[in-house]
């Protein structure tokens, strides 16, 4: 099986990375001592967040900057430019962001869906999540995320609210 950058094995498809997540929830949970609610660290599931762009790099900046203010490990940024060859996106991600954690990927057919199908054939992670480049996420928007998959309702897909940044 072959393993990716976040050291974990690539399943290939959202619906087999959702239900070998489960899996492993599950057979994890139960192996929590009594009283302890939290998995250790080193249990974490690997989380990829795609990010979606088309050529505003200020936005992005922000965006990148509040997705790893989280402190979530571990984790991958994986960042698609929909509006290639804009330099300035990829330029964000090379040169202010030279964290091994972050990666610039283009998409040139234009819309959204493509650009985070692109974005889910390169996540490496158990948990994928989404967002778009002028969003700042919550310092707890990828634990709550996360804390959701591994309850007991064994959710298949997460929301939350959009606030308007000041």
């Amino acid at each position: 099986m072959n393993t990716g950058r976040l050291g974990r094995a690539s399943a290939g498809t959202a619906e087999l990375r959702s239900f070998a997540y489960r899996e492993a929830v599950r057979s994890r949970s139960s192996a929590l001592p009594d009283g302890v609610t939290q998995r250790p660290e080193s249990m974490r599931p690997a989380v990829s967040v795609v990010v979606t762009t088309c050529a505003d790099a200020l936005a992005l900046s922000r965006a990148i900057t509040s997705i790893l203010e989280t402190g979530y490990e571990p984790l991958e940024i994986i960042v698609v430019e929909n509006r290639p060859p804009e330099a300035s996106t990829r330029k964000v991600v090379e040169e202010l962001f030279a964290d091994e954690r972050v990666r610039y990927l283009e998409e040139p057919r234009r819309g959204l869906s493509w650009a985070r199908n692109a974005g889910l054939a390169h996540a490496e992670g158990e948990v994928v999540a989404f967002t778009d480049d002028d969003v700042v996420v919550d310092p707890g928007w990828i634990e709550s995320a996360v804390a959701t998959f591994a309850g007991p309702e064994q959710a298949a897909c997460v929301t939350g609210r959009i606030l308007r940044w000041r």
